[in-house]
Formats: C-alpha cells, sequence, structure tokens
C-alpha cells in the first residue's frame, strides 16, 4: 500500500490560505447596505427634515447635502453594528454617545445656515460623516 507523505510546509501553507479566505469571506459578508443614495437618505415628516445613515463599518451615505434652515433629526440606523462606528461623536454639538447595537438613534440638529457643514467621526476618527448645508 502506497503511503502519502505531506510535506509540514505544505500543510501550514494549504492552512494559511483556508484562514484567509475565512477573512475575505467574513469581511465581505459584513459590509454594510450601501444602496441608499443621496436623494432617498433626506425627507421630510412635518416640516423637520430627517436624514437617514446607517452606521456599521463606516457611515453610510457620508457625504450628504441637507437644507438649509431647517429642524433636522440625523436618524442613525444600526444593524448588527459591533465596530468603533457604534462610538459616535458630533463635536459642533456637544453629541458624544454610542449608538445601539441594532436599533435607530434619532439626533436632533439645530437649524443651520446655508455653507455650514456639520462633521462626525466615530470615537477614534477612522470614519467620519459630513452633512452640508445649502
Amino acid at each position: 500500500m502506497a503511503q502519502i507523505h505531506i510535506k509540514k510546509t505544505s500543510l501550514s501553507w494549504i492552512f494559511l490560505s483556508v484562514v484567509i479566505m475565512a477573512l475575505l469571506v467574513f469581511l465581505f459578508l459584513s459590509q454594510p447596505e450601501k444602496s441608499q443614495s443621496q436623494n432617498t437618505v433626506v425627507a421630510f415628516e412635518n416640516d423637520i427634515q430627517i436624514i437617514t445613515v446607517s452606521a456599521k463599518g463606516g457611515y453610510y451615505p457620508s457625504v450628504i447635502t441637507a437644507k438649509a434652515n431647517k429642524k433636522t433629526v440625523l436618524r442613525m440606523l444600526t444593524k448588527g453594528t459591533f465596530d468603533c462606528s457604534a462610538a459616535f461623536t458630533i463635536p459642533a454639538i456637544g453629541y458624544r454617545e454610542f449608538l445601539p447595537n441594532t436599533g435607530t438613534t434619532d439626533i436632533s440638529i439645530p437649524p443651520q445656515e446655508a455653507g455650514n457643514t456639520i462633521n462626525a467621526t466615530c470615537s477614534m476618527g477612522m470614519y467620519s460623516l459630513k452633512i452640508n448645508f445649502q
């Protein structure tokens, strides 16, 4: 009966390849939904401007144009968010909170003049969000 001999280095490379492929699949499957367009993230409810942003692995969309001089609510949506994008901060209005892992968080933003920009980031500054008011 013939015996098959596999070198230790070959097994190491096979194991490493499997681990890398598993990580790539995990990263691909954990990417947030980026299908929202600029047209669908800003809406009005009872004369209040609602800006809807997804938070998971960043903020989507990350750059938004909104109407100036309107009462505004930034609606943050999370769904299985366990990264630093859940540690959300808006320095201009003194907002600094942890978003829930899954849920909706409404943040009031005072009316902004045309030309103003509100910047937000995760606590590490790794992910950013910009709202330009026109």
